[in-house]
């Protein structure tokens, strides 16, 4: 999938303003990462064209590059983590 059609299915409204490139929309869509062969649940807080937040409900290890999967459609997206927070990760689509 492009990353354009991955990016509009995360599309509902709102933004935040800071220096992106690309307008951040409000989401909260149930997804998982894959990596190293385990599935670990998150929900997609925000997106844009390029990126998104994740938000985990549990601290723990994430890896530097992983597989995104929304859960409710099914894409899947190869990411790259770009910031780290303490239950948020900041990831720019591949």
């Amino acid at each position: 999938m492009t990353g354009t059609g991955f990016a509009s299915f995360l599309v509902i409204g709102g933004a935040m303003s800071d220096k992106r490139r690309h307008r951040r929309r409000i989401v909260d869509r149930p997804a998982k990462i894959a990596a190293a062969g385990c599935f670990i649940p998150c929900h997609i807080a925000n997106s844009s064209e390029d990126g998104a937040m994740l938000r985990f409900s549990q601290r723990g290890w994430v890896p530097e590059g992983f597989v995104l999967e929304d859960t409710f459609s099914g894409a899947r997206r190869a990411v790259r983590i770009v910031w780290r927070g303490i239950n948020l990760v900041g990831v720019h689509l591949c």
